[in-house]
């Protein structure tokens, strides 16, 4: 059989079987088209978790002081204080390490501040935060 021979006998078949023909094709159709739905739901999916996530700090970490936290005693022993990181250290911490997103340095000054600018004043619960 010729390939020409091949394609008339296929004509034929699909002719003389029009309604399960196109139920295949229907069928085949409806699958790729839930595939692909399936498929995009996971991948929108996958990018709001991860935006998510990132929103909530999952890509990001902080230095800190040791036993700068909520102190409390397990069986009479208490949590010894770290050395403090000073500014220097933090900026050159900042300096040494490359890494692939930025790098900031913060400070928190006080959680009961009172911010002053000439004659105007806030109430005394202003956080202040400095940051680089």
């Amino acid at each position: 059989m010729t390939l020409l021979e091949n394609i008339r006998q296929a004509l034929r078949n699909i002719r003389s079987n029009l309604l399960r023909s196109s139920l295949t094709l229907m069928i085949i159709a409806f699958g790729l088209m839930a595939l692909v739905g399936i498929l995009t739901a996971i991948d929108s999916l996958l990018y709001s978790m991860s935006s998510n996530f990132a929103g909530m700090g999952a890509n990001s970490f902080t230095v800190q002081q040791s036993g700068s936290g909520v102190k409390g005693r397990r069986h009479g022993a208490t949590e010894k204080m770290g050395d403090p990181i000073s500014f220097d250290d933090a900026m050159e911490f900042k300096e040494r390490f490359k890494f692939p997103s930025s790098v900031a340095i913060s400070l928190t000054g006080t959680r009961s501040g009172t911010a002053k600018f000439q004659d105007e004043k806030t109430n005394p619960t202003v956080s202040v935060t400095g940051i680089d």
